[in-house]
């Protein structure tokens, strides 16, 4: 073996083991539990309604929502906050695949999901207490700023369960969270809509590993194909 594909082989070893990154990816279903709308005018009020287009698409109580939500371990924690009775970590950056999609069953309306940049992560553990997952997306579509949220709360394990160095992990279970719901703000030029949906299910999908992995992979057994080739040309 010559001396380029060691160095191509044992690149690749180690590349792979220097990779630790995982884009972990969870489906989720949840339920619409209450729709608030309201005008942006001045002294415009709220009101709790069964149904609101307010949001540029109907929406219904009762209506089934379809979602996924991803997030990267090797997200930048851009900020972190300690106050008497939480710790509070905020994971975001405009370079790892973070994002939150959802389809809204009765009106087939797709919230797509957002790009590097768009979406964060919020990681809250209490001393006493709950410790909570969040992940917060914001979007431009047309005239309207759309905001998606995931919050998520677990039952506390213990003190520090979820520390400033991020490593999520979310039971395929919801019996294992106290509080899990999906929330979707809408505003447009003169009215908004608060939409609350509680999750009904949630499963992991297999982490994905990043693309960088596969080029790696690829261009060396691609390289080691090659000096294959060319040794039995030479005998």
């Amino acid at each position: 073996m010559n001396a380029l594909l060691k160095a191509a082989v044992w690149g690749n070893l180690a590349f792979g083991a220097q990779v630790h990154a995982e884009v972990i990816t969870y489906e989720f279903t949840a339920t619409v539990t209450e729709i608030k709308h309201g005008t942006l005018v001045s002294g415009g009020a709220s009101a709790t309604v069964n149904s609101s287009d307010y949001g540029g698409f109907l929406v219904t109580l009762g209506e089934k929502v379809h979602g996924r939500f991803s997030f990267d371990t090797d997200t930048v924690l851009e900020d972190t906050s300690l106050g008497s009775d939480d710790m509070l970590g905020i994971y975001h950056d405009n370079v790892h695949r973070n994002s939150i999609s959802a389809t809204f069953e009765q009106s087939g309306h797709v919230l797509a999901p957002g790009k590097p940049g768009q979406t964060m992560i919020g990681v809250n553990d209490w001393r006493v207490g709950h410790d909570t997952l969040q992940v917060f997306q914001q979007t431009v579509d047309g005239e309207y700023n759309r905001e998606a949220l995931l919050y998520i709360m677990d039952a506390d394990v213990s003190p520090g369960a979820l520390p400033y160095k991020w490593v999520p992990a979310i039971p395929n279970s919801i019996d294992a969270f106290e509080d899990r719901q999906f929330l979707y703000y809408s505003k447009g030029s003169d009215k908004a809509i608060n939409v609350t949906a509680t999750f009904t299910s949630v499963r992991q999908i297999s982490p994905v590993p990043e693309p960088g992995t596969y080029a790696m992979l690829l261009a060396g057994l691609g390289l080691v194909g090659w000096q294959r080739k060319r040794q039995s040309r030479l005998r």
